[in-house]
């Protein structure tokens, strides 16, 4: 892997990981567990519910 993408691999592990950290907090730990594909299905799970009440990225 190159440089660049390993520390672009990097950031968006530490948003994923920043972005999901209330939710961590409220699950015990469990998040460490996932896959970054499962928590960014998570993060995308929780858009669209706040979506679907008209919340949009309030």
């Amino acid at each position: 892997m190159s440089d660049a993408f390993e520390q672009d691999n990097k950031s968006y592990k530490e948003s994923l990981d920043q972005q999901l950290s209330g939710i961590d907090f409220a699950l015990s730990g469990e998040i460490h567990d996932l896959t970054d594909n499962e928590k960014q299905d998570i993060l995308d799970y929780i858009r669209f519910k706040k979506s679907q009440r008209g919340g949009g990225d309030k």
